[in-house]
């Protein structure tokens, strides 16, 4: 458990990240942008339950190994952000925690060739026990001292805890387990669209490449994502998965 002490460093950068956030608040001209994103994904949602955002991906490709997923994801040949979210609320166990780190894991790539590849080379590096010891970690560190801390901890200082496994996709694994609703999904995608709509720097380098991103970059992107949510009325998680579909490329015809 981590200590009171430890929490209140989390508590005073997010403080500061929040004072950052506030001078690149929407302008009506990206308030526009915003709104559009929103009402596109409100039509492909049927609403604004981002439960029902699913990726499809090929269940024969990830059946291999000790790859553990919701049985009625490898029926349907998709697996939804609710599936997620139920392996995140099953009682906390070295198996639970390995079950949502292949249902995160999944969910990121998608139907993309590369994630057996990168989940075969991912573990080889760090195995199941270790990998569940590390999830566990930061699962105690979310929810003692919420989600800069656990982002903290897992991208390490100078080598990440878990190598190969980045922020794209460990914060997805936060997102899912985070039951306040304050850890919020980072890829390249939102990086590239948040950039572009609040003129912070540090979240991309030049032609739209991720930077490394600093959990002080993490807290200012969660503070900027609520204080716009808050601007526009829904929930962070549902700005989120608008601003990803918007920045989504779009198919050439």
């Amino acid at each position: 458990m981590a200590s009171d002490a430890e929490c209140a460093k989390w508590e005073q950068l997010a403080a500061d990240a929040a004072e950052e956030a506030a001078k690149h608040l929407p302008t009506p001209a990206t308030l526009a942008v915003i709104r559009h994103a929103l009402d596109g994904a409100r039509l492909r949602l049927g609403g604004e339950d981002t439960g029902k955002h699913c990726i499809p991906f090929h269940p024969h490709h990830w059946r291999f190994g000790n790859v553990s997923l919701p049985v009625t994801s490898l029926q349907r040949g998709y697996v939804c952000r609710q599936d997620d979210f139920d392996v995140a609320k099953l009682p906390q166990t070295p198996e639970t925690n390995w079950q949502l780190f292949c249902a995160s894991f999944v969910f990121g790539y998608g139907q993309s060739g590369l994630g057996p590849f990168r989940f075969r080379r991912l573990t080889r590096r760090t195995a199941q026990p270790k990998l569940s010891a590390v999830i566990a970690d930061a699962r105690h560190l979310l929810r003692d001292c919420g989600p800069l801390s656990a982002y903290d901890y897992l991208r390490g200082d100078t080598t990440r805890i878990v190598p190969h496994w980045g922020p794209a996709f460990f914060t997805k694994l936060l997102y899912f387990a985070d039951a306040s609703g304050t850890a919020l999904i980072l890829d390249n995608q939102l990086a590239r669209i948040v950039h572009r709509l609040s003129g912070m720097d540090h979240l991309v380098k030049r032609y739209g490449r991720s930077e490394c991103w600093t959990t002080w970059r993490y807290g200012v992107y969660l503070a900027w994502m609520h204080r716009a949510a808050d601007m526009m009325e829904v929930r962070p998680d549902f700005l989120e998965y608008a601003l990803f579909t918007e920045a989504r490329p779009r198919p050439r015809r």
